[in-house]
């Protein structure tokens, strides 16, 4: 029922966007390696609309959303993967400017 590694609904990564600093920019929703064009985004936006945390339980908890977010609106709390970011070329790829 739950994702491997976790073993209760609780341990799911906690995100959120604080609608008072958010901007409604979405790089959030671009710098996310797990959102965007994939079929279960972490992230969803809308046009003109500020981000949604739509599929918490496929966040690698890279914490670039975090890192890039200009307003400082977003939050993670988690258990920490280990060794996905480091070894998933996708993410290398899509998070290098931000580490």
């Amino acid at each position: 029922m739950f994702e491997e590694g976790y073993e209760s609904e609780r341990e799911l990564p906690q995100i959120s966007i604080d609608a008072n600093y958010c901007v409604r920019c979405g790089e959030c929703v671009e710098i996310c390696p797990q959102s965007g064009e994939r079929e279960m985004p972490v992230f969803r936006r809308g046009k003109g609309e500020r981000p949604a945390v739509e599929n918490p339980g496929n966040c690698i908890l890279c914490y670039s959303c975090v890192e890039m977010c200009r307003a400082r609106a977003i939050s993670l709390e988690g258990r920490k993967r280990g060794g996905i970011f480091a070894t998933d070329q996708y993410v290398q790829e899509k998070t290098r400017g931000v580490f």
